[in-house]
């Protein structure tokens, strides 16, 4: 868990998760940035991210930076945990 975009960046580069959860937005850095900025960078892990909003733009959005996943909010904790197993199932493969 992190407080801003920033700390979570930060924390994938330390941590090196097979599922990153991103809000579109989120403070300090939002999630698209965030996930265009582990593009530009030295990360080579295998990541499955998952991109949550509640705006209608959220499937252009995902496609534009390559979300393996999107959660279109309000959701429910079984649709989250749903597609964490399906993405964390995926990494394990790859």
């Amino acid at each position: 868990m992190a407080h801003d975009g920033r700390e979570g960046l930060e924390k994938v580069y330390q941590l090196q998760p097979a599922v990153l959860l991103l809000d579109v937005q989120m403070p300090v850095l939002d999630g698209p940035s965030m996930m265009r900025r582990l593009d530009d960078s030295s990360y080579k892990g295998q990541l499955a991210v998952v991109l949550m909003s509640a705006s209608p733009l959220l499937t252009e959005l995902g496609r534009s930076v390559g979300a393996a996943h999107l959660l279109r909010k309000p959701f429910d904790l079984k649709s989250l945990l749903t597609i964490v197993r399906t993405a964390s199932d995926g990494h394990r493969h790859e």
